[in-house]
């Protein structure tokens, strides 16, 4: 199925629009896992889709979402867009589309999520101000790190460190640097502060 994703990029691309397999297909690839569920985004508008492939079906305008289907297949194509105004601090419900890819990943809220696959098969660089995400699905337990302490905090772009027995000492040393936010993460029976308790 990814090499008829890969033509539809091909198409796209000859008729002079950025492309690429990204989100959850990306991971599974990395990881290792068998999948048949690929996203595609691109700097084509619906109209623009409309205008070069037969078979779409318009999913959602508003969201700049359509279904494409391809050989057989089918494929979720989405427009590169930003997203303006919110719905209880979530949903969006005012985007405008945009051409650039990076600032289309920078909405995403986990690299995991802004890894792209172009027509090559290759997994482009993730730019940065994105959140790590590999160590969630690869460290259970970081799920409630990375959701509770980096995207809560909008930290930059960072990198993982294994540091074995060392934690008290640079612990120790970053307080004597006087870091006064020193973020680690918790044992399952003690929550974060924006934690729910209940959940």
């Amino acid at each position: 199925m990814e090499d008829k994703a890969r033509e539809l990029l091909r198409i796209l691309n000859d008729n002079g629009y950025a492309a690429y397999i990204v989100g959850g297909y990306t991971r599974d690839v990395l990881l290792g896992r068998k999948s048949n569920d690929i996203d595609i985004c691109t700097s084509a508008t619906p109209k623009e889709i409309l205008d070069i492939f037969e078979d779409v079906k318009v999913s959602d305008m508003q969201y700049g979402s359509v279904v494409i289907t391809y050989k057989g297949y089918k494929f979720d194509v989405t427009t590169f867009r930003k997203e303006i105004k919110y719905e209880s601090n979530r949903r969006p419900i005012k985007i405008k589309y945009i051409r650039d890819i990076k600032k289309d990943l920078l909405r995403r809220d986990f690299t995991i999520n802004t890894l792209c696959i172009n027509d090559k098969g290759e997994v482009l660089d993730v730019p940065t101000r994105s959140f790590g995400g590999i160590g969630v699905f690869a460290i259970p337990e970081m799920g409630r790190f990375y959701r509770h302490v980096l995207i809560q905090k909008r930290y930059p772009h960072h990198g993982a460190v294994a540091f074995g027995h060392y934690g008290k000492a640079l612990f120790e040393v970053f307080k004597f640097l006087g870091i006064a936010d020193i973020a680690y993460n918790q044992p399952k029976n003690l929550p974060y502060p924006t934690e729910n308790p209940f959940a």
